[in-house]
């Protein structure tokens, strides 16, 4: 496994957290 492809993984992690903690807001 490459490390772009970790960083890849990673980064889709977090944007997906991101997007949960968004989603927490707008129902807020």
């Amino acid at each position: 496994m490459s490390v772009n492809m970790c960083t890849f993984v990673i980064r889709k992690m977090i944007s997906r957290e991101e997007q949960q903690e968004m989603g927490k807001q707008k129902i807020a």
